[in-house]
């Protein structure tokens, strides 16, 4: 049994019911309360659908962290977004965010490569699952701080400090590798179109970071 089975795809299996799961698993005795002494299969269907709610809740709160991305990554600096920014239209009134190019341009890559967009899927679910965990491990923090539990403290916030800097890493290298694949897909010299001036040269970084496309699937 694998989460197809149940018609999830890995973003909606790692980015909400994961979560949504670690969360409800916390506050189990929460769930007791409200299932009263419903057990057995009855008791599992409850834990799932409750694990798959929450983590649509967590996942629409955590996704205020996204404009952080800028601090520790600014859009002038992130030169694969610069590429593909001048040679992209995105539609009249859509303004022209890092995050509106990105989700152009994985439209187009779905639509393109399926391999490619299958890498881009396991880390946009990745960074979900970090995102919403960063969410969770704050939430107990406030909770210990509030019931006077301080040491547990230090457990907490450590996670979510972690947790945060991870989502954050894999934020932009989601970014990253979507932008990476259109420019290969649509603006390299081998893709037939000409190479735009200002562009950044692709094989060029490969070569010089170690972090091309083949790289992609080692990190993160």
């Amino acid at each position: 049994m694998k989460p197809g089975d149940f018609f999830l795809g890995i973003i909606d299996f790692f980015g909400i019911l994961v979560p949504g799961a670690f969360l409800l698993f916390l506050h189990r005795d929460a769930l007791t309360i409200v299932t009263g002494n419903v057990d057995g299969s009855a008791y599992w269907v409850v834990f799932f659908l409750g694990s798959y709610v929450l983590g649509h809740f967590l996942s629409s709160i955590s996704a205020e962290l996204n404009p952080v991305l800028k601090v520790c990554w600014p859009e002038k600096k992130d030169q694969f977004f610069k590429a593909i920014k001048g040679e992209v239209q995105l539609p009249s009134g859509v303004e022209p965010t890092r995050r509106n190019y990105y989700y152009y341009t994985y439209a187009v890559v779905r639509n393109e490569s399926e391999s490619a967009i299958t890498e881009i899927d396991r880390q946009a679910a990745e960074y979900k699952l970090l995102r919403s965990l960063a969410v969770i491990f704050f939430l107990e923090f406030v909770y210990v701080f509030l019931s006077g539990a301080h040491s547990a403290m230090l457990i907490w916030l450590p996670l979510f400090l972690l947790a945060g800097w991870r989502f954050l890493f894999l934020l932009h290298w989601t970014y990253r590798i979507t932008f990476e694949h259109y420019y290969v897909l649509k603006l390299s010299p081998k893709a037939g179109a000409p190479s735009p001036s200002g562009q950044v040269n692709v094989e060029s970084e490969q070569a010089t970071t170690g972090k091309g496309l083949a790289a992609t699937s080692l990190d993160g």
